[in-house]
């Protein structure tokens, strides 16, 4: 009978320990998802945003610093989650307060499609530094036998560290820009969701064009929510 190990890269670690280095950020949802509304309540959605921002971007560039330890990556990790928590519920209520009662659920419908767009280009750049920056290995194969262990080795290309510097430096740039974008949607935060689209200023009036120009798309329909239809 044979059974076949092979050593793992990257911080050298199975999928179990690989599972303990991100339970900080498990644990950071868990405890600052509850309380992160409740703290956006207090600052207002723009500052929360703002803060949310900042914090991932300083998370970022600790990891970018750091990524090597891997003790330090799971709290900058950590970190990078809380941010990540108060920039979405913060998100979540300028959509709300920028956007007319009836087509709220348009509005947090479009947001979420962009949301899985970036969701969906930002692995993609990630593939293209990690295939971008390779680096020759040799990991070893032990096959366990009734006579004994055997070592045998496979020679790969595998990411290397400089892959994961470029982005995680990537993501500390696009992350900076985030605040700057950030910044300007406090200048123009809306006032009230119950007020005309004039009254929300600026940022109604640019959520009104939005929705507009995809309501305009094909197969596209709006129609208010059963929930609150006729609210």
């Amino acid at each position: 009978m044979k059974i076949l190990y092979l050593n793992v890269v990257g911080y050298g670690r199975d999928a179990s320990d690989t599972g303990v280095i991100m339970l900080p950020l498990a644990l950071s949802t868990l405890i600052v998802g509850p309380v992160s509304g409740l703290i956006i309540l207090k600052l207002y959605s723009a500052r929360g945003l703002i803060l949310g921002s900042g914090v991932i971007s300083i998370a970022f560039l600790l990891i970018t610093l750091f990524y090597l330890d891997e003790v330090l990556f799971s709290v900058f990790a950590a970190l990078l989650n809380i941010g990540y928590l108060f920039v979405t519920v913060s998100a979540i209520n300028m959509i709300i307060l920028s956007t007319p009662k009836h087509l709220i659920g348009t509005s947090l419908g479009v947001s979420t499609l962009l949301k899985f767009i970036g969701g969906g280009i930002g692995p993609a750049i990630a593939a293209m530094y990690m295939h971008t920056h390779l680096t020759y290995t040799l990991t070893t194969t032990t096959t366990a036998t009734t006579t004994g262990n055997s070592g045998t080795g496979l020679a790969d290309f595998i990411p290397s560290t400089e892959s994961y510097l470029a982005i995680f430096f990537y993501s500390t740039v696009i992350s900076l820009i985030g605040i700057v974008v950030a910044t300007m949607l406090a200048l123009k935060s809306p006032k009230c969701q119950h007020h005309s689209v004039e009254e929300r200023g600026e940022m109604g009036l640019i959520s009104q064009m939005i929705i507009e120009e995809i309501t305009n798309w094909d197969l596209v329909e709006v129609r208010p929510h059963p929930w609150w239809y006729g609210y």
